[in-house]
């Protein structure tokens, strides 16, 4: 009798046994790979998110160091005026921070630096003309930035009026 079972194959009950097992690993690996694109896409817009700021903080920093002169508009933009004639204007837009910078011998350039329109763009002028500040706040903590930079940094500085000495140091 023992012969003639096992020559039956699987049952009907251990054949959906399976099937379930089977299911239910498919399920939990197809959660885990969703789960991980997700997880991937917003890792992505927050590294585009970072560069998006890193780009803004190096030109921003870039075009104070280099203007002789910074002003907080009441548009809620900023304008800064080079020795050479050339004016850089950042504004707010819907969704965007935009660059427009124009010299006298050249045509205008447009940069844009996109954000989420929840973001509250501040300048602080409380330390001109000497400094210029932007604060950049999110909904979430992660999501602040505060660029600080030196105007006139990188223009050429007149000659002091102390005296040179060879004995830098040297005690009297």
């Amino acid at each position: 009798m023992s012969s003639r079972y096992a020559s039956r194959g699987v049952t009907l009950l251990e054949t959906l046994v399976l099937f379930i097992l089977l299911n239910t690993l498919m399920l939990i690996t197809v959660g885990w790979i969703t789960q991980s694109l997700r997880f991937s896409s917003a890792m992505q817009d927050r590294y585009d998110q970072h560069q998006t700021w890193m780009r803004l903080s190096r030109d921003l920093r870039r075009d104070v160091h280099r203007g002789s002169e910074v002003e907080v508009l009441e548009s809620g933009g900023l304008a800064i005026t080079a020795p050479g004639g050339e004016r850089v204007v950042y504004s707010r837009h819907p969704g965007h921070l935009r660059r427009e910078s124009s010299a006298s011998s050249a045509s205008a350039r447009h940069e844009s630096y996109p954000f989420e329109d929840e973001l509250q763009v501040q300048w602080n002028g409380d330390q001109l003309p000497r400094w210029i500040e932007i604060n950049l706040q999110g909904p979430r903590r992660a999501d602040n930035l505060r660029v600080r930079a030196a105007v006139g940094r990188l223009l050429p500085r007149p000659p002091s009026n102390r005296p040179a000495t060879d004995d830098i140091g040297a005690g009297p």
